[in-house]
């Protein structure tokens, strides 16, 4: 089934003080990890981000449709750009996934809008996700109304979590602070 890979790289990166998708992690940018994971799996990606420079990684590159909006316009951007029904949505600070992970929520038969990672610990992941076209309207509705909160917007849909074991947590991971970073960029 054709597949999308959405990978948002627009956030502020104020934890990590730069633009976190671009620092260089166990030998190339952070983000190249989650395209090469996600490359195993997806047709064609969106990176959607405010920042030219990733046109390097020779996909289509998009900024938010709304500014300063978070995850939800990045979603959103995203899926309205996509050409397929179903899109693998990562966030550029998740370098540990592995083809094996998505392509379990990818080949996923659940018939729901959106299908998210779930840890052991009973956390969902919704940046380690996919989401069907249909949760266009959704995300609409959360920009119209100023909903910021990605969570909030994933009550409004149909959501199947896939529980990972313990020996998918790391996977699972991101790397968010400096601390993050230099703690894991061995």
């Amino acid at each position: 089934m054709a597949t999308t890979g959405i990978i948002l790289a627009g956030g502020k990166s104020s934890r990590m003080g730069q633009d976190k998708g671009l620092m260089p992690f166990r030998g190339k940018p952070m983000v190249q990890h989650v395209i090469d994971a996600a490359a195993m799996v997806c047709n064609s990606f969106v990176l959607v981000t405010d920042h030219p420079i990733y046109s390097m990684f020779g996909f289509p590159v998009m900024a938010d449709e709304v500014k300063g909006f978070g995850p939800v316009a990045g979603i959103l951007s995203g899926l309205r750009r996509s050409a397929t029904d179903r899109n693998l949505v990562l966030s550029c600070d998740v370098p540990f996934v592995t083809p094996a992970l998505l392509k379990e929520l990818v080949l996923c038969s659940a018939d729901a809008d959106v299908i998210v990672a779930e840890g052991p610990d009973g956390r969902m992941h919704p940046l380690i996700a996919v989401y069907s076209k249909s949760c266009i309207a959704a995300f609409a509705k959360a920009v119209d109304s100023d909903e910021h909160r990605l969570r909030t917007v994933l009550e409004s849909l149909e959501v199947h979590c896939m529980a990972f074991g313990a020996e998918m947590e790391t996977q699972l991971r991101n790397v968010n602070s400096q601390k993050d970073f230099q703690n894991e960029n061995v």
